[in-house]
Formats: structure tokens, C-alpha cells, sequence
């Protein structure tokens, strides 16, 4: 991923295979080496015996009591856990971070893209969509984001519910023929709520399926070797 403090958090682990920590897992046809599901029980597992040898051998040897108590020492052990862990166990987004797509993307928001203007990311696997960065790096606002948390970010249940159908049925091919809500046309669709961007990643199969539902209301504006961004032509500020 490009430059940014938080880099440091999305590493790879040091002295360790990420395959070694958890084994891959097949979700939403992402392929097995493309995603790491990390299974908190599994690590509480592994990290109990641990904790229970450590609080053990403070109470059984007096000399460890005595050393802990020293401010210095505590610190170096604390740091010394930290490294160790930081070192041995890799982050959960590492992977998905070496490919991020929308890089350049984003550095075309920031320069061309007006305030809270707002961006639909029509990624559907859970590769990018869950680590989603469009409002920490962009003044912008996300149209519509899927997951747990997805239906969180519109205080609007109704405009939630609309965002969801409209996603869906883009990426389906069926924007044309389902009607969502009181919408029965594409421009109708297209100004019931704002819209003013359409991300993917390139190449991708859903963007042929995209412009032929969309002909004549998305215009290109960025294309790179990993990510494409379609200019909407008019929407409803709501």
C-alpha cells in the first residue's frame, strides 16, 4: 500500500509464514492464498497455557516477584512481548494491503474530486470492501459499503435498504429491469440519492456489466493498471 503511518500496523510477519499461524479459509470465491481468517478462539487457545505458566512462576519463585516489581524490568519484558508478538504474528490486513488497488484512485480524488462528493466502491468480494480507506484518505462520503457495518453508516433505514438494492442490482446486471423503491428508470435511480463516482478495480468483470447498464451516464475520468473511477452524470444532494 502507498506511504502512510499506518504501514507499520499492516506488516508481514518477520520470522513466520502467515500459513503457519492460521490455515487459509475459501470466502466468497477469494482464493486461498489471497485470504487469512484469523480465529480468535484458536489464539486464546494457544495463549492461555502461557499466561497461566506466567502467573504461575510469579507466585512460585520470589525472584521473579522481586524482579517485576522494578519498573525497568517490567518495561523490557513488556517491550520484549511486544517485539516478540510483532515479529512472530502477522497483521491481519497484510495481504490485502501489498494488492490494494486504489492507490492512484485515491490521489485522483484528492486532486479533482470536490468535498463530500460521494463514491461507490463496486467491489463485491470481501478482499477490498472490508478494508475500505476512501474516508481517511478523500474528503468523500461512501455511497454504500457492505458487511456487518455496512448498514450502520445511513442514519436513514430507508435509504440504506435503497443504496443496498441499487448495489446489488448494478452488479447483478438487473439495474435496468428491477425497480427499487418509488425508481423505475436508470435516471431515476441514478438522482433519488446522490451518486457522484463509481470505483472498481481493474480489470474486473462487473465493469462491461456496468457501462452497458449505465451507456450515457458515466463518463471515464481515471484509469490506471489496477483501478477505474466513472464520473456519474447528475444526482440528488440528499
Amino acid at each position: 500500500m502507498w506511504n502512510s503511518p499506518f504501514n507499520f500496523f499492516l506488516h508481514q510477519a518477520f520470522f513466520a509464514k502467515e500459513s503457519s499461524y492460521h490455515g487459509p479459509v475459501l470466502m466468497y470465491g477469494v482464493p486461498p492464498s489471497s485470504r487469512f481468517d484469523f480465529d480468535n478462539t484458536l489464539l486464546w487457545i494457544g495463549i492461555f497455557p502461557w499466561l497461566y505458566l506466567c502467573v504461575w512462576a510469579y507466585h512460585r519463585f520470589p525472584k521473579i516477584k522481586t524482579l517485576l516489581h522494578h519498573r525497568a524490568a517490567a518495561l523490557t519484558i513488556l517491550l520484549a512481548t511486544a517485539l516478540c508478538g510483532y515479529g512472530f504474528l502477522p497483521s491481519q490486513l497484510a495481504e490485502s494491503n501489498r494488492d490494494f488497488p486504489f492507490e492512484g484512485a485515491y490521489q485522483w480524488f484528492q486532486k479533482h474530486a470536490d468535498k463530500n462528493e460521494v463514491v461507490l466502491t463496486a467491489v463485491p468480494s470481501r478482499y477490498w470492501i472490508l478494508e475500505d480507506y476512501l474516508i481517511p484518505y478523500t474528503d468523500l462520503k461512501i455511497y454504500y459499503k457492505t458487511g456487518y457495518f455496512g448498514g450502520r453508516i445511513s442514519r436513514d433505514p430507508e435509504a440504506s435498504a435503497y443504496r443496498k438494492m441499487f448495489y446489488t442490482a448494478l452488479l447483478l446486471g438487473h439495474l435496468q429491469e428491477i425497480p427499487i423503491g418509488p425508481c423505475q428508470t436508470i435516471e431515476e435511480k441514478l438522482t433519488h440519492l446522490r451518486l457522484d463516482y463509481i470505483l472498481t478495480n481493474y480489470p474486473s468483470p462487473f465493469i462491461g456489466r456496468i457501462e452497458a447498464q449505465l451507456a450515457g451516464h458515466i463518463t471515464v475520468v481515471y484509469k490506471d493498471e489496477k483501478s477505474l473511477i466513472w464520473k456519474v452524470g447528475s444526482s440528488k444532494v440528499r
